[in-house]
This record gives C-alpha cells, structure tokens and sequence, in this order.
C-alpha cells in the first residue's frame, strides 16, 4: 500500500526514510507529510476505536492516537484570535511579495449555534463565554454561540479561520471592536482587507455604523475607513443569499408592490402557480416550497435553495402560464414576471463564482463592462422605484432590509472594481463576487459539525474548540451540503490535498501512482542499450481493428445515457450522419449514430488498454483497485486539449472550472469503454484456465 502510494520514493529510501526519523523528539518529524495528512483525516472522520482498528486490522505504519493528540494539544486553537493562522498568513506574504504581489483578502464573520452543555476536558470547563481573556469567573453565562472571523484570499484559492469567540450576545459596539482589532492583526502581518461580509442582524448593521458606514439612503456610505491606514477602504458587503431570501420574505408579507410604473408585482401570481402544480401533480420546470404562505421569519434559511421565487425557472413558469397557456389567474403578471428576471440577474451577477462563465454569472471585468455597468445602474434605480401598495418606498418600509442589502451590495461592487480591476496595473484580472459569500463559513461549520456524525447537530462548545484545532491541522476533509452547496474549490490553508491537477479537474493520488506502476503513461524515448525493453506506443489502428472499437463504441453510448442527465452532454454523443463509414460494423439491430468524439476517446482508451495488458504481460489480472478510474483519468489527460466534441465548446463554461461537463463526459465514456475491455479480458482468462492451455501453449496466444 505504502508503495503504491509513494511512488516517487524507492521501497528501501521510504522504509529506511521512516526508520531515520523514528528517534527524532518531536514526534510530527518522524512522519511523512502525506502519511501525516492522511492519519488525522482518518481519525477526524472516526472515532479512536475505530482509527486504532483500521490501524492495528492492516498493520499500517500510523501515528498512534497519543502522538495525534500531542499534535493537537500544541495546535493551540483556544477562543481569541489564532496565533498560528497570522504567521501562516505572514508566510503567504512574504511569499506573494517575493513574486511583487501582493496578498488581498475579505473579512468574514458569522455565527454557530452551540449546544447549551458544560463539560470537562481535563483542563479546564468547556461551555462557558469566553472571548479569550483567560478569566474565569463563577458568574459567566454558558454561551449559546460561536462567533467565527474567516479570511477568504482573492487572489489564490485558500480560506482560513483566523479566530473565534463563545458568547451568549453581543452588541453591535463590541462586534465592531472585534472587527476593529482582527484588522488590525491582518494589517500587521502585511494582509490587505478590502470588504467586511455579514449577514443581515440589526446588530451587524449597528457594528457596521460604529465602524463609521452608513447604510442610510439616499446616497448610503457602504464603506468604512480602515482603523490601521485610514487612506483605506473596508467594503461592507451584505450576504447576498441572506438578502435574496428576505425579499421574498418582503413579497409575501406586503402581498402587493409598484415598480415605477405604477405596475402591480403580486404574490398571489406564485400562490397560483403552485396551486397548479398541485392540482396536475406535475411541475412546470420550477421547485416551489412545500406550501404557498408566507415564510415566517423564524424559517430555518436553506442556503442551497438562495430563493424559490428569485429563479428564471418561476419567471419562465409565469410567463408560460399567461402567454402561451392563456390562463385566466395568470393574466397581467408581466411587472412580477420583471421583477423576479431583474432580482435573478442581478443575484447572478453579484454572486459570479465561474472565470469562465457567460453574460450575467461571468465575472466583472474590463471585457464586459458595457453590459454589466448599466445593468447595475439601472438595477439600483428599479430598487430605488419599488413601492408599498400604500406608496411608501420599500427601502424606507418596516421590510427594508432586502433592499438596502441589494443596493449596498451593488455599490459595493462598484467600487471594489474601480480598486482591483479597473488601473492599469490592477493586482486583480477579473471579480468574482462569490469570494464574499457567506458559503465559505457555512461550509467550514458543516466541516466542524461532522465530528460529530449528524449534519444537522449543533455541538457543544467542547466539540467547536476540538474541530476548529482540528481543521487547522492537515486535513484534507470533504464539507457535505448543509446549509449551502460547495461552489468553490478553495480548501482551507493548512489542508492538503491529496490530488492532481489535471485540465482543471482533480486526479487522485493513487490514479498517478497507477497510471505509472502499469506504464499507462507515454513516456519520452529512452536512449540506452535496453531501448527494446521500452512499452510499444500505438499510434494507429488497422481497418479492422478501427471499425470494432466503433462497434464498441456503440455499446458505449448506451451506457453513457444512463449515467448522464445533462441533454447538452447527451446529444453530443451521437450524430444522424447515416454514411459514416468507420461505423460500419456488423450494426446491431438498435445501432445508434455515435459521434466521432466518442470513437476519439474510444480509440484512446484501447491504446492505453493495450499498454495495460502489455505491462501485465497478457495473463494477469490487476490487484490494484479502481483501475478503470486510473485509465480513465489518463485518457482525459491524453485527449483534454483537444476538442472532440465541438457542440460543447459553449456549453462548457456553463459550469465551473472543477465540475467541467467536457472533462466530465470524457472520462465518463473512457471508463465505460474499459468495463466492457475488462469483462471481456476477465471471461478470456476464465475460459483459458477452464480449457487447461499448458504453458507452452499459453505463449502462443496473442495478446487481445
């Protein structure tokens, strides 16, 4: 297992390696990076029992649990803002500084619940509030919260939690006192914040004006000067998923509004429809909550969904039920139907996440600045225009929160483009709004929240300070979906991941380790006597051979269908051309066009089959497990660049760069062109053993 893993390490150089810096005192030496990665990834995802049965059960040559806990004891990680995080984000300087860059961050601060329990660690009472002062007192309140400070790089892929406190409340003059010192510590050790992002509490607003922004319209001041360097700007960024819920909250309870031209935006026109799809049993292509009434304020938010009623599915839905269906309860929803495109638009816009995205989800940059700065213009008026039934303006109302929200986070926007990507020499190429969503605390919490072996479980105290020390370890843990989706591949900066870039999507380990035990790899000439020994490249198939690989690809095609659900990625595997010659090959009677992309990644994956079964010398089967995944990943790597499926060039940047439907659907078809390579090997070495082909015969046999 060792070797495998380790392939770049010879057996004896790994052993004697680990037998070097067995005696050495501090115990993190004596353990290998990845071995070390891997044994506190193990043990945060189990329990003890269960990482010292998988230790001791496979023998493998893993830190015992009382070295992991020595590491973690010297983690520190108490309440208060972490030491250990600012000389990381030091070292990230004067790294970045050693190429002229310079290191540009956003300030994220959110809540936890915690569960109301006292327990003893064998130190100290956990459970308490503590904002790490280090006083104990008999008076101080168990506290119910955990209140988390995140930086999120702009200009990497990396986030890290940079302190936290236990409380039970605090108001907004405390919090901007926190805010206040934590910059302060980011401005020492040579980070540049721009932005503060927050939810929507009336507290967070009230820290906001303690730290000198003003929310108030018409014209709101959305920044604040930076306590160390009052030249600076801190943007106050509002979290949009957070504000797109409350404006259907608003819609619902006021029932009725009045864009500028008079025009009546209803609630009931979304009640209706739901009505619909509940009389037919059948959707429209929109999802609606289970009930039409008005969400209440205490509504658990559901992060994932951002809101039911803010999607172009709802507007398409409406618009389809008015226009083209004509129906009766539908007539006159054309200011909703706009007012929920707008909404849409502009969430898209101001939450982009993909570089490679199109029209509004693409990222702000000088490219596309004539269609996004009046789109925001005009946005900002529409907002400004919205009115109450009773002619009061929605951004003055009891339900002003959204509005504000919106037009801050706008604002905002605005400016932090003319800072970062409007000079000439910008320190940014592009804005991606994403970097400022509250997604990147709530995933951390689910991260924490998983040690415990219940999503939804709210920790006590205790279990918040083990996870936290523990996800500043290295740890290479996969958030599941809670209260968001996971978006973005920026990975927490002490973790390590065990992976491969390859065209912009990740390869496991273990795939490369694989692919070079079994020669699956081409590799350059080698100039040497043994120059015969080298693993024969195939560069060409015969006519034969080339119409069976299309008759494989066929069958193919049909696995394919059941695996993929996206109908862009479906139809770009076959073709009604009805003269493709290379396809002729005994048809089945269900014989389906197949697109030449098909056959170039079919054809692909039998060159790197046959290197396969030339390594294992035609008579083995493999004892390494995923070995279809192994060659898949080196057909994508062989065949990535090229465009084998035209029809998907724009569909592409449809999705982000770590979820590329192209890549996606490679690898999907190479895999399952070796499935059936491999049943048919596996039935060929079966039937040889039953037939009893001595050993003089068996060398005669080609290899198939």
């Amino acid at each position: 297992m060792l070797e495998i893993t380790f392939s770049y390490l010879a057996p004896a150089d790994l052993h004697s390696l680990l037998e070097s810096k067995a005696q050495q005192k501090d115990p993190r030496d004596s353990y290998l990076p990845e071995l070390q990665a891997f044994a506190l990834t193990l043990q945060f995802y189990s329990d003890n029992k269960a990482y010292s049965y998988v230790v001791n059960t496979f023998d493998l040559p893993f830190p015992p649990l009382a070295v992991i806990r020595s590491w973690y004891a010297g983690a520190g990680g108490e309440p208060g803002f972490s030491q250990e995080v600012f000389s990381a984000l030091r070292f990230q300087v004067n790294e970045a500084r050693s190429r002229q860059k310079e290191v540009i961050c956003a300030l994220l601060i959110n809540e936890m619940s915690l569960c109301k329990e006292i327990e003893w660690d064998g130190m100290k009472y956990r459970g308490f509030v503590d904002i790490g002062t280090g006083i104990d007192n008999e008076s101080t309140p168990v506290a119910t919260k955990a209140l988390v400070f995140m930086v999120v790089s702009l200009t990497s892929s990396w986030k890290v939690p940079c302190g936290y406190f236990l409380i039970r409340g605090l108001s907004g003059e405390e919090r901007a006192n926190l805010v206040a010192d934590c910059l302060r510590k980011l401005h020492d050790v040579g980070v540049t914040v721009v932005s503060l992002s927050c939810d929507g509490p009336s507290c967070h607003f009230d820290m906001a004006a303690k730290l000198g922004a003003e929310l108030e319209l018409p014209d709101p001041a959305t920044w604040f000067p930076h306590p160390s360097d009052v030249s600076k700007k801190v943007f106050l960024i509002p979290d949009l998923c957070h504000m797109s819920r409350l404006l259907g909250v608003a819609l619902a309870m006021e029932g009725t509004l009045l864009n500028g031209d008079g025009k009546l935006i209803k609630w009931t026109y979304i009640e209706e429809l739901h009505k619909l799809q509940e009389k037919e049993g059948l959707s429209a292509g929109c999802k609606l909550p289970a009930t039409p009434n008005p969400p209440g304020w205490n509504q658990k938010l559901h992060r994932n969904l951002v809101s039911e009623m803010i999607s172009a599915r709802i507007a398409d839905s409406l618009e389809f039920c008015c226009v083209d269906l004509k129906l009766p309860q539908f007539q006159g929803c054309e200011a909703t139907v706009q007012f929920i495109r707008r909404f849409n638009a502009l969430f898209d816009l101001l939450n982009s996440r993909n570089p490679l995205a199109k029209n509004f989800k693409a990222p702000m940059r000088l490219a596309n600045e004539a269609l996004w700065r009046p789109f925001l213009y005009k946005a900002q008026n529409y907002i400004f225009q919205l009115k109450s039934q009773a002619g009061t303006p929605m951004h003055q109302s009891r339900l002003s929160m959204p509005f504000i929200g919106f037009l801050a986070v706008t604002k905002a926007a605005l400016a932090l483009y003319d800072s970062l990507v409007a000079p000439k020499t910008p320190p940014l190429k592009n804005l991606l709004m994403y970097k400022f969503s509250q997604d990147n605390l709530e995933l951390f919490f689910s991260a924490v929240r998983i040690q415990s072996f219940w999503n939804n479980y709210n920790p006590s105290a205790g279990e918040f300070v083990a996870g936290y020390k523990r996800l500043l370890q290295l740890h290479d843990t996969r958030r599941p979906a809670e209260n968001c989706r996971e978006h973005d591949a920026a990975a927490i900066l002490y973790a390590i991941h065990d992976s491969y870039v390859i065209h912009e999507g990740s390869a496991d380990t273990l795939d490369m380790s694989r692919s070079r035990r079994y020669n699956l790899e081409e590799m350059p000439p080698v100039h040497s006597d043994q120059d015969i020994a080298e693993i024969p490249d195939i560069v060409s198939f015969s006519s034969y051979a080339g119409r069976a690989i299309a008759f494989l690809a066929d069958h193919v095609v049909k696995m394919v269908l059941k695996r993929t659900q996206c109908r862009d990625c479906l139809s770009a595997l076959t073709t009604d051309a009805p003269d493709n010659s290379s396809q002729k090959c005994l048809p089945p009677k269900d014989w389906i066009g197949v697109s030449d992309g098909v056959i170039i990644v079919c054809q692909a994956a039998e060159t790197h089959f046959k290197r396969f079964l030339y390594t294992t010398r035609g008579s083995d089967l493999p004892q390494a497990p995923i070995i279809v995944s192994t060659i898949g990943s080196v057909v994508l790597c062989d065949v990535g660049e090229k465009t084998i499926f035209p029809t998907l060039q724009e569909h592409m940047f449809d999705s982000t760069p770590d979820s590329n439907h192209v890549f996606r659907l490679i690898k999907t078809v190479a895999e399952c062109y070796i499935r059936i390579r491999m049943y048919h090997r596996c039935k060929f070495l079966y039937l040889l053993g039953i037939a009893g082909v001595g050993p003089r015969k068996n060398l005669k046999i080609s290899i198939i």
